[in-house]
């Protein structure tokens, strides 16, 4: 495969994650975008709202997983709160095995 179809598929599959914009002001997802890749995401926002897209403010971020919720890793870090930045093995142990669930969110 060359190297330009690897990247166009690259593009349009992404890397199995759902992205979206996020915005680093409000600390929330915005505009209900999902799509499969960074770019796509970002090709949707200017789709929708125009060159205010340009603003610093929004970027493609991947939608976090279920594991990366209950360990702390996503939202700890972007709120400002302190998560276990390397969690231990015992603390994956029983995320993978569905005991240990994450906070609820105070927001909305």
């Amino acid at each position: 495969m060359s190297g330009r179809k690897k990247f166009r598929e690259m593009r349009e599959n992404g890397d199995g994650r759902t992205w979206g914009i996020w915005n680093s002001i409000k600390k929330e997802f915005q505009f209900g975008i999902k799509a499969k890749s960074p770019e796509l995401a970002e090709e949707m926002l200017f789709k929708k709202i125009g060159w205010d897209a340009a603003k610093y403010r929004f970027s493609a971020e991947a939608y976090p997983n279920e594991t990366e919720k209950a360990l702390g890793l996503w939202y700890g870090l972007r709120y400002g709160h302190i998560g276990p930045l390397i969690p231990e093995e015992r603390l994956k142990k029983l995320v993978r095995e569905g005991r240990y669930k994450p906070r609820r969110s105070r927001r909305k």
